[in-house]
């Protein structure tokens, strides 16, 4: 992430210890003072800290009225409670954040985002190690390489400016004023680093070296909840799940004429069946999803759900036929889309993959073997064939679909799930191997590493906030 500037963050209570967070004040500006200063956007509170934990209890909802985006390191679970009173929102326990970031939008509906800097430690990413040269010095089928620990520093910082990123459009989805409708949103960022391949605890491709390389990116959920209450009969929900995605490798720690990676060949997006929280009872159904599956470049969302609604009108109320519709093209050339939802689970799944140059849908990566002469110019030392530019750069790409929630009570709640997922992947020929493996081979180093969460609604609480 780049910035030219400064972002000012104000630090609240006299919590002045969090001055000493090294990383984010690297590139942002932390300052001690009023809270309330009209002039600063980002307010930060260590939440263990007593000054802070009273300002956070009697000033937060002002606070956010103002407009203004508030961080809280350490949270507890008294502070947590809060947030999910005002903002019909949940996160996870304590004990796996390390920060909880909140902004209140209220054009053109009100509205809160939340977002969470969870607590993760070093993983390992597993690759998949296919060869051409299937002989008694075959590399092995599987190599792991260090997930380095993610900077949760650096990382609170990229939510502070996703909360300046909301995305207000689209505003077919928004319902006649006067109906009983809300919006939420959260962020979740990808955020993992990849160790160069190795076979046998020592790198084995020369350009990549031991170097490192981290993609970048994320989803933005963002949901508007309908109570359907003019169609006679038992009112209930309609819940609109609106997903921006954006998805990059970063800069390539090899790209030469013998190694290639790496790159993304697949991302990724599913939703799993929302279930009852909190004690709720309801039974939730897959209405509609989009895009479809297409291979011409772009990804079509094309979407329209009708619905009445009851809505203010002279002092009364009066149903009212309304129709949220999303239209909208994504480019992705070279590139298609697998639709693989399933009505029957009630899950969206989309597939978005590389097609020119190498299609893993039709030559899958187990099977290199097999393809290995259509990614290089000719044999053995032939250069490695370049792939799509969006498999070297950034894949924005938007999802939607929209579940109905039956349930004997207005006050019900849900647990959104689902994770988006990163394909990558690292060519070299024989010059480009080190013969880590005990000889040299066209390889192809392949993995895919997912993050999941969950995302807590209190479905009453968000139509509620008034629109």
């Amino acid at each position: 992430m780049l910035m030219t500037e400064k972002l000012s963050i104000r630090i609240v209570g006299n919590s002045a210890n969090l001055l000493e967070l090294k990383n984010l004040t690297a590139t942002a500006e932390m300052v001690l003072g009023d809270e309330s200063a009209d002039d600063t956007q980002y307010l930060l509170a260590d939440g263990a800290h007593s000054d802070a934990n009273e300002l956070i209890q009697s000033s937060l909802s002002t606070w956010l009225d103002a407009g203004k985006t508030i961080a809280i390191w350490n949270p507890s679970e008294q502070q947590l409670a809060q947030l999910q009173n005002l903002t019909g929102m949940g996160a996870p326990a304590t004990e796996e954040l390390a920060a909880v970031v909140i902004t209140k939008h209220a054009q053109p509906a009100n509205g809160y985002h939340l977002s969470v800097v969870p607590k993760q430690a070093a993983e390992k990413v597993t690759l998949t190690v296919a060869t051409a040269d299937a002989d008694e010095h075959h590399a092995p089928e599987t190599s792991e390489v260090e997930a380095v620990e993610i900077d949760r520093e650096q990382l609170l910082l990229q939510h502070l400016i996703a909360h300046g990123t909301f995305d207000a459009s689209g505003s077919s989805l928004y319902p006649p004023s006067g109906a009983t409708f809300g919006t939420a949103a959260q962020y979740h960022p990808y955020n993992v680093t990849w160790g160069a391949p190795t076979c046998n605890g020592n790198a084995d491709d020369y350009t990549a070296g031991t170097n490192t390389q981290s993609p970048t990116g994320g989803v933005w959920n963002y949901y508007y909840v309908y109570y359907v209450d003019g169609e006679g009969g038992q009112p209930y929900y309609i819940v609109i799940l609106k997903q921006t995605v954006q998805m990059s490798p970063s800069q390539r720690i090899a790209s030469s004429y013998n190694s290639n990676g790496y790159f993304q060949y697949a991302v990724e997006l599913n939703n799993n069946q929302p279930t009852a929280a909190w004690g709720s009872s309801a039974n939730v159904n897959l209405l509609r999803q989009s895009p479809s599956t297409s291979t011409d470049g772009a990804s079509h969302v094309r979407f329209e759900q009708s619905m009445r609604l009851m809505v203010d009108n002279n002092g009364g109320q009066v149903a009212t036929p309304f129709s949220a519709i999303e239209n909208c093209d994504n480019a992705i050339p070279g590139w298609g889309v697998i639709d693989q939802s399933s009505a029957g689970r009630g899950i969206t799944d989309w597939y978005f993959h590389q097609i020119d140059t190498w299609d893993p849908t039709v030559n899958p990566p187990g099977d290199f073997g097999n393809w290995w002469a259509s990614v290089f110019h000719g044999k053995y030392n032939g250069q490695v064939n370049d792939m799509p530019s969006l498999s070297y750069s950034n894949l924005q790409v938007e999802t939607i679909t929209a579940w109905r929630v039956d349930a004997s009570s207005k006050d019900v709640s849900l647990n959104v799930s689902g994770s988006i997922g990163q394909s990558l992947a690292l060519l070299h020929n024989y010059n480009g191997c080190t013969g880590a493996s005990g000889s040299r081979h066209h390889h192809l180093y392949s993995g895919s590493y997912p993050i999941g969460w969950t995302d807590p609604l209190d479905l009453g609480k968000i139509v509620s906030q008034g629109y």
